[in-house]
């Protein structure tokens, strides 16, 4: 049983930062491309650390937290990856870009002759 939960824990560990990233970070794009590398690498990686911990952690032996560890390796990778998304303009922010409120006070047509006008 415990080499069951040890797998899941090499096994899981991608989702586990595959979702957390989904679920708390909504402002960076992916670049999809290498999402299949890191959820691949992160595990290898996980298994090199636990393998070694004794040496680089001072003895220190992973358990059942190599499932956090793996996640965090595959959020911190994707958040690296990662480009900050452009923010959408809000319609008060295109109209004022467009400058429709000086049109509007010119022309003295209603707001919505307007938007038909410039299919906004």
């Amino acid at each position: 049983m415990k080499k069951a939960f040890e797998i899941a824990g090499y096994t899981y560990g991608p989702l586990l930062g595959l979702y957390a990233f989904g679920l708390f970070v909504k402002n960076r794009n992916v670049n999809d491309k290498y999402v299949p590398v890191i959820a691949i690498a992160s595990p290898i990686i996980s298994y090199i650390l636990n393998y070694f911990s004794k040496e680089l952690f001072f003895g220190y032996q992973f358990g059942f937290e190599i499932l956090i560890v793996n996640g965090l390796l595959t959020f911190f990778a994707l958040l690296i990856i990662s480009k900050k998304q452009l923010r959408l303009l809000t319609y008060i922010e295109k109209w004022h870009y467009l400058g429709i409120d000086k049109l509007r006070k010119k022309s003295g047509k209603s707001d919505d002759e307007i938007s038909n006008f410039f299919n906004i």
